[in-house]
């Protein structure tokens, strides 16, 4: 990743900073003032940073990912930096006050050992006026027309505008208000506009496809097995399985009659329903403060897989129940209308020759499936592939698109190949 312009502007001033020495032993004034001005610069930006952020909170990209701001607001980073500068003004012809009381003269004889505490002292507390920010500081300088701000004053009072203001950044992001979070979640949404329409552009286009409506169920189904596999493998769902209990998980299984599922797939589902309503244990504010917390972790793909599900999933639903209302056709598109009998045959002979030709053991596979739950189905199948009955070279692309074809099994491909071995 590019670095960003603020850590950039961070890194240039930490340069700046570990050259006084060099610069003090010639008494160059200007460059004093320029350093003076590159603070001020710098604060000026990261005020900027904070302003903007108290408006929208970041995605976790540019400064938010880059910058530590805990490293660059610590005073023990800055005495560090100063260390040499400060050493090399006791020994600059021009008498400046340090901002805490003490001259260079002070420093030159015998108090040179209380440096540190002297520079935290200063750090802490400049001797010059009252300000808020870079601007009324920024004022103070211009008019101080007798000269009583020296260099050393104004570096301080400039490296503690900038302490201050990493500070309230570093607070803002580790506490933001409320309010933030109520925008976050469609403030996140307005990044994948894109990839949201482009999908749903593709559920428009297969509900317009001259297909019977069978074919169409297929390939929606498809189509949201797709979705939730990409949510899946980003890791989306794992994340959020700790928002609920093991009551919350008896509850479902006895609810839905579904005692035998493991714990993962019951949690798996919950969280799967609870993205697509806001009433539950994961509504938008929660979703909203997950994604934000983990936002220097997840990769845009991630948080897009989630809103792409959010976004499509309720339309592939809603269209779903719209087409099991017609009278569906089990033939694919390519086949004549016939009769029931005439399209169990027509099933048969393209698995003929995943069963080695053996016309038989195709029946009865066929027989044997109507009904069954896609991963019963899959277990047959490893079952007949051990015992030789199906081909081991045809069991996965070839038998599952016969199947799918014929709505028979409705479930996409990978998913196929990650039950059949």
């Amino acid at each position: 990743m590019d670095k960003s312009t603020h850590l950039i502007t961070l890194e240039n001033l930490r340069s700046a900073l570990s050259t006084f020495d060099m610069s003090f032993g010639v008494s160059n004034r200007l460059f004093r003032l320029a350093i003076v001005s590159e603070i001020l610069d710098t604060a000026c930006l990261f005020e900027q940073l904070f302003d903007a952020w108290s408006q929208r909170l970041p995605y976790g990209e540019g400064p938010d990912a880059d910058v530590n701001f805990e490293y660059w607001k610590n005073l023990t980073t800055w005495e560090e930096l100063l260390d040499n500068a400060q050493q090399n003004l006791c020994i600059d012809t021009y008498p400046l006050d340090l901002g805490n009381g003490l001259s260079s003269e002070d420093i030159r004889g015998n108090r040179r050992k209380n440096y540190a505490k002297n520079l935290k002292a200063a750090l802490r507390s400049a001797k010059y006026g009252d300000f808020q920010n870079v601007t009324d500081f920024a004022k103070l300088i211009a008019n101080d027309k007798s000269g009583m701000m020296t260099f050393g004053n104004m570096v301080f009072n400039a490296i503690r505008i900038l302490h201050t203001v990493l500070g309230r950044i570093e607070e803002l992001l580790n506490n933001p208000p409320q309010e933030l979070f109520q925008n976050y979640y469609e403030q996140q949404r307005e990044r994948f506009t894109d990839e949201i329409d482009t999908v749903k552009q593709k559920i428009k286009d297969i509900m317009h496809e001259s297909i019977v409506e069978k074919r169409k169920i297929n390939r929606l189904k498809e189509m949201r097995d797709g979705i939730v596999d990409a949510l899946r493998e980003s890791g989306f769902l794992a994340d959020l399985k700790n928002a609920y209990t093991h009551y919350d998980v008896e509850d479902y299984r006895n609810d839905n009659n579904c005692s035998e599922l493991s714990d993962d797939i019951v949690l798996e589902r919950l969280v799967l329903e609870d993205l697509l309503t806001d009433d539950k244990q994961l509504d938008r504010l929660k979703i909203a403060k997950h994604i934000y917390e983990h936002r220097k972790t997840m990769s845009r793909n991630t948080i897009a897989s989630f809103y792409i599900y959010a976004e499509v999933i309720p339309e592939i639903e809603r269209l779903l129940l719209v087409l099991k209302n017609y009278d569906i056709s089990l033939k694919p598109e390519d086949d004549e209308q016939c009769d029931p009998d005439e399209q169990h045959q027509v099933i048969v002979d393209k698995l003929k020759p995943i069963f080695y030709s053996n016309e038989g053991n195709a029946k009865e596979f066929l027989t044997s499936i109507r009904g069954m739950k896609p991963t019963q189905i899959t277990e047959r199948v490893n079952q007949l592939v051990n015992e030789k009955i199906i081909s081991k070279l045809s069991c996965h692309r070839d038998l599952w698109k016969v199947l799918h074809d014929y709505g028979i099994y409705d479930k996409s491909e990978s998913n196929w190949n990650q039950q059949v071995k």
